[in-house]
């Protein structure tokens, strides 16, 4: 049996390794089956690559199981290349980006030429991936489960998206280390966001045998890479006022504490946090607090309201402290919420609380900042010495 070498033609910079075939000399065309550009093709996206973490691996398999979409947009045909047992690209249709780039021009030069760079094959893939965000009339030629083959009518360039099943906003604009934009596709696990960036895949590609002879592959495998942080969940503290005494604000602070330390060594798995919030009350009714994508999943999270105001006691059957996990729910939301009901005690007292903050600033040192209520129950913020010395 002749042992074959694959020459891969993935069109991606940081997704794929790029090795792009170059046109065929006269005596491997004569040895060789042509090209036919109306076969049957299909393609295996398999996503969890070797240099998946293996505290990574086993969510990324299980969505891959689950619920892992790999759609193929046919952005061009392909055409028989004059001189050579090779193909160029046909229009790019609705996939021509607006602008003042011609991408099938661009496609067919990168095709053919030996500068080709895989950093602009990806810049290609960004382009038409806009049009398919943007798109009304951008439908998938197939889609299917990831780690299978997916049937393809024939050749042609494909992108592939990698999405989450059921994930409507799943794209996404990230800034990379050099500062750029670059749009990529979310994946969601339950502690872990996977970053896929869309990939042109040109279909059939060149298998090179031990003899220097090749032949055409119409049904290949790809591996496309990911960038993976920690997902991030949120905390919402609310709080119900039933009877309110009128003449002074209300005022609730709340202690917020969460250390966190997974023995599973995930990314961001050390993590500590402390905090003092208010809400203010003018009259009764529902106030919230919003702490956004502060807490790691999976962090165990301590509210404590540490004043309640001088004329206002805790509701029946309300614990002034309550302890809460950041999790995804069966929905996908990933907002924990605590509820905190209180009501006036009747004492005719009034009250009112200040708010110390301390934030380090870039010249070293503590900036401190000090907040509280005036009579009319509104905000008045004073700010203290910057520098502070701990």
């Amino acid at each position: 049996m002749k042992m074959k070498k694959k020459w891969m033609r993935m069109l991606t910079a940081t997704a794929f390794a790029v090795i792009l075939a170059l046109p065929l000399n006269a005596s491997a065309v004569r040895n060789n089956a042509p090209l036919d550009l109306e076969a049957a093709c299909s393609l295996t996206a398999n996503v969890v690559g070797t240099e998946t973490e293996a505290v990574e691996e086993a969510e990324l398999s299980q969505l891959a199981s689950d619920s892992i979409v790999i759609d193929l947009y046919k952005v061009a045909d392909i055409e028989q290349a004059d001189g050579y047992d090779d193909y160029k690209y046909g229009s790019f249709g609705i996939y021509e980006a607006q602008g003042g780039t011609n991408l099938q021009d661009a496609a067919n030069e990168l095709l053919q030429a030996e500068s080709g760079t895989a950093e602009s094959w990806d810049r290609l893939a960004q382009d038409v991936a806009g049009v398919v965000r943007e798109s009304v009339e951008a439908a998938p030629a197939a889609s299917g489960n990831a780690d299978a083959a997916i049937a393809l009518e024939g050749p042609g360039l494909y992108l592939m998206i990698v999405r989450q099943a059921g994930l409507e906003d799943y794209f996404k604009d990230v800034v990379t280390e050099d500062g750029d934009s670059r749009m990529v596709t979310r994946v969601l696990s339950q502690h872990y966001e996977y970053n896929f960036i869309p990939v042109l895949v040109s279909l059939p590609e060149h298998m090179a045998t031990e003899d220097g002879g090749y032949e055409w592959a119409y049904n290949v495998a790809v591996n496309p890479k990911h960038s993976t942080s920690y997902r991030y969940g949120s905390l919402r503290i609310v709080k119900d006022l039933t009877s309110y005494e009128s003449g002074n604000p209300a005022t609730f602070v709340f202690q917020v504490e969460c250390s966190y330390a997974d023995d599973a060594d995930r990314v961001g798995s050390e993590f500590y946090y402390s905090n003092v919030v208010a809400l203010n009350f003018t009259g009764p009714g529902s106030q919230e607090i919003l702490l956004e994508n502060v807490f790691p999943m999976g962090a165990a999270v301590s509210v404590e309201e540490v004043y309640s105001g001088s004329a206002y006691t805790p509701a029946a059957g309300t614990a002034s402290l309550q302890n809460a996990v950041i999790q995804v729910d069966d929905t996908g939301n990933d907002t924990v919420t605590v509820l905190f009901t209180n009501e006036y005690n009747n004492s005719g007292n009034g009250g009112g609380s200040v708010v110390n903050s301390f934030d380090s600033n870039p010249e070293g040192g503590w900036t401190w900042t000090q907040s509280g209520f005036d009579s009319r129950g509104e905000n008045v913020v004073t700010h203290g010495a910057e520098n502070a010395e701990n």
